[in-house]
């Protein structure tokens, strides 16, 4: 016996009791069986899951208020970068100050 997605199962919950006192032990079988299933899997679904990167603010340490964002990820440690800060011309020291949001 083949079994197809029961119509039932879109129809107001009385209209799908009406539907299943209808049929015979086999498609009651079935139908109950398919709105489990249906009901587990769109359960399921609504998980969301973290984001891995996030972007996170850099600061100059040289004092000048540079700063730039960048990308990390979730579960390292606070980055420390090397890179030019235009206003004193030099290479030096960049903080991660704060998140500013996931990716």
């Amino acid at each position: 016996m083949t079994h197809r997605t029961p119509e039932a199962l879109e129809l107001h919950p009385e209209t799908y009791s009406q539907r299943v006192a209808q049929c015979d032990i086999s498609e009651r079988l079935f139908l109950n069986c398919y709105r489990r299933i249906r009901m587990f899997l769109t359960t399921v679904n609504l998980a969301k899951s973290k984001s891995k990167t996030l972007l996170v603010q850099m600061v100059s340490a040289a004092g000048t208020g540079y700063c730039f964002n960048t990308k990390r990820g979730r579960l390292r440690d606070k980055l420390v970068l090397r890179k030019h800060d235009p206003i004193v011309n030099k290479h030096v020291l960049f903080i991660e100050k704060r998140k500013i949001r996931s990716l």
